[in-house]
């Protein structure tokens, strides 16, 4: 028992390392073992070991999320979006021809302008061959064609169905129906390379909520993951907050691990943003 506490006090930051974790496990196994030696028999004894183990697991997962759990410094960090392509989700919404024409867009009046770093381009690929998103047509009978739609940083073209380009006076881009095969690069081979260059600050692999105003671009929203330094994964995190501006939040993208997921029709890797506001624990 010594150990335990001595473990948690000797821990700065305000949370419990894996040394308090092992030595809390040390401290129930011996006693669920003492009790079954003192009862006796096979028996109880593989009963008390088994209630040990489940109680050990228990308080495992307590000790994480209750009250000697992890705690992050309230602030602005780098935050690294493990989420299979959600933020240039909110890039297409933006510069969709519907969110467009009733001026319900954070990219209005974009063309031609900067909202990604020079060093990224997002290119449409509609012939990738059994790709998940490829078609020769749209779902008008427009036909399709490779195209940036943000070439270094700069918006090229939305994505317009006849209709959405009537009402703002353009030509369609052959996009009723969505998006094909979009293909953002990669400014790095891994998310290893991407977690050396962040240093410290948060990898975030789930986000919750709908907190995203696409008319102002204010974003915030529930995420869980880990906490990262030096470089290094460290423990999970959850129930935090990450917020910002998508404006800003994409013009501070910072790097784009190529591990973008197989299965899906966009090809988008893991994003490092420079800085966000997280808060939470």
């Amino acid at each position: 028992l010594g150990g335990f506490f001595g473990a948690i006090h000797g821990r700065g930051r305000g949370r419990v390392g894996r040394t308090a974790i092992v030595e809390f496990a040390r401290l129930l196994a011996s006693a669920a073992c003492g009790a079954a030696a003192h009862v006796g028999g096979a028996f109880p004894a593989r009963l008390f070991l088994l209630g040990g183990r489940l109680l050990v697991g228990l308080l495992f997962v307590g000790l994480l999320r209750g009250f000697l759990g992890v705690r992050l410094v309230d602030g602005r960090i780098g935050v690294i979006v493990s989420v299979d392509g959600g933020l240039i989700g909110h890039v297409v919404g933006g510069l969709s021809g519907g969110s467009l024409y009733r001026q319900s867009s954070f990219l209005l009046d974009s063309l031609g302008k900067q909202i990604l770093p020079q060093f990224l381009s997002l290119r449409e690929e509609p012939h990738i061959p059994r790709a998940w998103s490829s078609t020769y047509f749209d779902s008008e009978g427009v036909a399709t064609r490779p195209r940036f739609v943000i070439e270094n940083g700069i918006v090229q073209g939305y994505f317009l169905s006849s209709y959405s380009a009537r009402k703002l006076g353009m030509q369609t881009t052959a996009n009723a129906g969505g998006a094909h095969n979009l293909i953002l690069n990669a400014t790095c081979g891994s998310q290893a390379e991407l977690l050396r260059q962040m240093g410290t600050g948060l990898l975030v692999t789930e986000l919750m909520g709908q907190g995203v105003n696409m008319l102002t671009g204010d974003y915030s929203r529930g995420a869980a993951g880990f906490w990262v330094e030096n470089g290094v994964i460290q423990y999970p995190v959850e129930e935090i907050t990450v917020a910002g501006r998508l404006q800003d939040m994409l013009l501070g993208i910072e790097g784009v691990a190529d591990d973008a997921l197989r299965r899906s029709s966009h090809k988008v890797g893991s994003i490092l943003i420079g800085s966000m506001t997280v808060a939470g624990q």
